[in-house]
């Protein structure tokens, strides 16, 4: 019999009394069940082993219980809901899973993929103690090993992550994405994210790592996919009011509203968020709303449209030298940069049943955003004089769909399923670059229009993507996952740029020759990928998979006006391929949870950055930091994490919970066959080789708090492993380590939170820019305090 997948032997009975139309939702889920007339809940289809359930009733206290689904004869369990006017801290959960605290795995088969013999997790901000108002990625990701974050302000504007030594600018090594379709600013041409969803409106995050190629693109990071809530399935209307304040003018005001009523389900929200750093010339204002509305149209088919709006305007206070960094870091620089972003973002989704085994899910996606970027962008150790300011402006237009069929079937009682998917995508991408006003305010607009002194680029793109993976039960323990991804991409570039000679000292324009320049660019490219997958004990699963990866050259990659930055005008699309093996369950009845893994991965045609001389037209030779295929690199990493629930390993009758968990990842990342000799051994750069984290997480009642410490080692930031440059674009990161801390109490609709992020007031950073927002060494938020008071009716 089977112990795995979605089986139509596994399943559970609840009896629910009082008896009468309650429902029963599974694994933090959208799939419900509901109760018959005798009270109850048949639950089938599920894989053998713990699942978590929630059983709501309306006028009652919701009911959330883990249990272990078996096989025919199900089990029964008999549940007592108690009306509403109880307290919900007397309500007693039985067979609760203490250690599952805001951590879960994604289920072999879901409603828009499968995951068998993939590394995966699931976040759960609601059941963790996070600062949610700041989007601390720190905190978000304290449970998920490798995770190496970029801090680039105080408000949360941007999320920065990569994973098992990948960049982790702007996120641009994941393939991200909100309810499963993209936001971010063009998937193949411009993987940049400079749109984060409000983790307060965020129910669950998935990451999917590793071999997520094959169902979700070419990127070597793989899937970040942001949930969001939806509407209370059982209140016609539900609002939920957050307050936020903390140190250094912190404000955040988030208000949503949600329910289902008359065969809707919606659900919104509005965010208004600002404040200011602890350096000069940094502030914040930032504005957004989401608004989703979903109907069931027939037991078989429901449809569900969004639309996400996000503004934000932030003054940067820019770079700093080594120098002026350990002397003050608290000094800035620049007085007159900016940042501006305007993010737009529609989807409508179509799910449905074609037949009891067969089902679709098809996502139609637009996007119509801008970012700006406006300042100074000389040198850190070149005064800021005045005079006109550079302005980059992009802006994005796109358009796509993909639609995934999944088949279900068995073999011998075993369960198993084939995805078949078709993405089809069309991208405009504008990136302009000229000069600005000499003043030092937000003005976004070109002095030189529409004859740029800078450059005009367009850059229209096309892909269409066949994709399928097979879950096969080969046994009643062994499941083999293979895939195939074909992939067409075509991308072009039209415009020009100005080769500008202006007078040393004082700034006069000599000389402007414009260059037109034209190119384009198709590839087909076919990836293939296999998984294996051993579970006879629900406790405890075996897993490995190997992927062929691929990433397309940026947009940024052809051509930008940076006196810091030179680029190759040879470059070339990077290919690669990852293996994982691990393992993952539980111990002591499961009051140690743990997930190990090891990985390889093997990155070729490398782009990154190096010192490089280079000599001008009137032979002056001088260094440039060069951006170009470096070399071919090899990843090789351990991730362990354990969690163990100390409770209820020595007081399982206790009423209150305590919980420690460590997070450990080593990484070791070296480039090989580079044509520059000198380079060979040496460290990929932005990879710390130890990245461990560690924390306790404690729960009484209504009460729970939270503590971690965050350490991060040495790390290089470009591929010659500089240690020190004049300007501060390249040089070592050393290690740091932050502590951050959370707790927060209910009474009844009213929550109370406070969080410190920093608490030893660490001095460090984790960034090195040769930009925006810099250049030179950016430094990270010292310590903050913060208090949140939140309503719920």
């Amino acid at each position: 019999m089977s112990s795995l997948g979605v089986a139509q032997d596994a399943g559970v009975v609840f009896k629910v009394r009082p008896v009468g139309n309650a429902e029963a939702f599974i694994d933090h889920s959208s799939e419900s069940f509901a109760a018959n007339a005798k009270g109850e809940i048949k639950i089938e289809g599920l894989e053998s082993g713990n699942h978590t359930a929630t059983v709501f009733k309306e006028g009652y206290q919701p009911h959330t219980i883990v249990f272990k689904a078996q096989v025919k004869p199900y089990r029964t369990i008999e549940i007592a809901l108690l009306p509403s006017a109880y307290d919900l801290a007397a309500i007693e959960i039985v067979e609760s899973d203490r250690a599952a605290q805001g951590m879960s795995k994604l289920r072999y088969i879901e409603i828009d993929g499968l995951y068998a013999a993939k590394k995966n997790d699931i976040v759960l901000p609601d059941e963790m103690a996070t600062n949610q108002a700041s989007n601390n990625s720190r905190q978000l990701f304290a449970k998920v090993p490798g995770i190496n974050v970029q801090e680039t302000d105080a408000g949360g504007l941007q999320m920065g992550i990569g994973s098992r030594g990948l960049d982790p600018k702007r996120t641009t090594n994941f393939n991200t994405r909100q309810d499963g379709y993209d936001i971010s600013a063009d998937a193949l041409g411009y993987p940049e994210s400079y749109y984060t969803p409000p983790i307060e409106a965020v129910e669950r995050i998935e990451l999917v790592r590793g071999a997520a190629s094959l169902q979700y693109g070419t990127q070597f990071g793989g899937l970040l996919n942001f949930k969001m809530k939806r509407g209370n399935r059982h209140k016609a209307l539900e609002l939920t009011a957050r307050q936020t304040i903390g140190s250094y003018n912190f404000k955040n005001t988030f208000t949503s509203l949600g329910g289902n009523a008359g065969g809707w389900n919606y659900y919104g929200y509005f965010q208004h968020k600002e404040g200011n750093s602890w350096r000069p010339n940094s502030r914040f204002n930032s504005n957004g709303f989401y608004l989703q509305v979903g109907r069931k149209l027939s037991d078989r088919w429901s449809i569900d449209a969004a639309f996400t709006h996000n503004y934000y305007n932030a003054r940067q206070p820019g770079g700093l030298t080594d120098r002026q960094f350990e002397n003050d870091p608290s000094q800035s620089y620049r007085e007159r940069n900016w940042f501006r972003v305007n993010w737009n973002v529609a989807n409508v989704t179509l799910n449905g049943k074609l037949s009891k085994n067969l089902s679709i899910n098809s996502k139609t996606f637009v996007l119509s955003s801008s970012r700006a970027a406006l300042g100074f962008l000389g040198n850190i150790n070149r005064t800021d004089t005045g005079g006109a300011r550079d302005l980059i402006l992009g802006e994005f237009n796109n358009i796509g769909n993909e639609t995934r069929l999944i088949q279900r079937f068995d073999v011998s009682g075993n369960p198993g399923a084939v995805l078949i998917g078709s993405r089809l995508y069309s991208g405009n991408t504008r990136n302009r670059q000229g000069k600005a006003d000499k003043g030092s305010g937000p003005q976004y607009e070109f002095l030189d229009s529409p004859e740029l002194e800078g450059s005009d680029f367009r850059f229209p793109s096309q892909n269409a993507a066949l994709f399928a993976e097979l879950l096969l039960p080969i046994s009643d323990c062994w499941y083999v996952t293979p895939g195939i991804r074909m992939e067409h991409i075509s991308t072009r570039s039209t415009g020009y740029y100005n080769e500008v000679q202006r007078h040393p000292l004082t700034g006069e324009l000599l000389s402007r020759n414009r260059v037109d320049e034209t190119s384009g660019r198709s590839r087909n490219v076919l990836l293939g990928g296999i998984g294996v997958a051993w579970r006879c004990k629900p406790e405890t699963e075996f897993y490995a998979n190997a992927s062929q990866n691929y990433r397309a050259m940026n947009f940024s990659d052809v051509y930008v006006n940076n006196p810091n930055l030179v680029i190759a005008s040879d470059m070339q699309d990077e290919t690669g391929f990852t293996v994982d093996a691990g393992v993952k369950g539980g111990l002591l009845k499961n009051a140690l949870r743990y997930d190990a893994s090891l990985f390889a991965m093997r990155y070729n045609n490398r782009i990154g950055e190096m010192l490089k001389a280079e000599e001008n037209e009137e032979g002056i030779k001088r260094i440039v930091n060069f951006r170009d295929n470096i070399a071919d690199a090899r990843f090789l990493g351990i991730e362990v994490f354990e969690e163990l629930d100390i409770t209820a390993l020595f007081l399982p009758k206790a009423k209150w919970n305590l919980a420690w968990y460590n997070n450990v990842a080593l990484v070791d990342a070296r480039y090989m066959s580079s044509d520059i000799s000198a380079f060979d051994d040496n460290q990929v750069e932005n990879v710390p080789f130890c990245n461990f984290k560690t924390g306790i997480g404690f729960k009484r009642g209504n009460f729970s708090a939270g503590s971690q410490l965050n350490y991060v080692s040495r790390q290089f930031t470009d591929a010659t492993n500089a240690e020190f440059f004049p300007d501060a674009t390249v040089g070592v990161i050393p290690a740091f380590s932050v502590i951050d801390l959370s707790m927060a109490y209910t009474w009844k609709c009213i929550q109370l939170e406070g969080s410190v992020n920093n608490l030893t007031d660490e001095i460090y950073f984790t960034r090195r820019a040769t930009g925006y927002p810099g250049p030179g060494i950016i430094p990270a938020e010292r310590r903050m305090f913060f208090m949140t008071l939140q309503v719920k009716i």
